[in-house]
């Protein structure tokens, strides 16, 4: 394969950090932006912003909801990470006996359960696979991440470490879940 050297200027805390978070990732820094400059040119889009989004008054309801139902045990809880998630795969057909952390996509259109169905499989064989953008929330929502379903849906979701567990609070598009 033929390569070329770009070279550029940054912070040398901004290139550690990035470094680290890369190989948290099972990349390499350089893997990580030809990753970024192929999605520029498939997508010619650039997806990061300088300001961080606001909840959307649907995603903390969401979040609300979700936070009630852990409280009385009304909740699929995902102890049992891989063996849970191959659980809500093979649910997907019955999302009506699903709570409501899922509740969302029972009137989804047939193309984003599947894409969201084939993201948990991604999920499941790697949290951190790149096609996913598996990421910390920030502000009111830094104990949350999410993953990309597809260019525009997201499922937002907590893991609690010490309990070896996750589950998803809200499944909607960008602008639904931030305003």
């Amino acid at each position: 394969m033929n390569s070329t050297i770009i070279n550029i200027k940054t912070d040398p805390k901004i290139k550690k950090e990035a470094k680290k978070i890369t190989a948290e990732m099972g990349l390499t820094l350089s893997g990580a932006i030809n990753g970024f400059l192929r999605q520029l040119i498939r997508s010619k889009t650039v997806l990061f912003t300088l300001n961080e989004n606001a909840p959307s008054d649907y995603l903390l309801s969401s979040i609300k909801e979700s936070e009630k139902e852990k409280e009385i045990g009304n909740f699929i809880l995902l102890r049992a990470i891989k063996k849970q998630l191959s659980f809500l795969i093979n649910s997907l057909c019955r999302l009506n006996t699903l709570k409501s952390s899922l509740k969302s996509l029972r009137n989804v259109r047939p193309k984003v359960k599947i894409a969201f169905k084939n993201k948990l499989k991604i999920f499941i064989n790697n949290p951190h696979n790149p096609i996913l953008n598996n990421h910390k929330l920030s502000g009111k929502l830094k104990k949350y991440r999410s993953i990309n379903i597809n260019a525009n849906w997201r499922a937002i979701f907590q893991e609690i470490i010490k309990e070896k567990s996750i589950y998803f609070v809200a499944i909607g598009t960008h602008s639904k879940l931030y305003s």
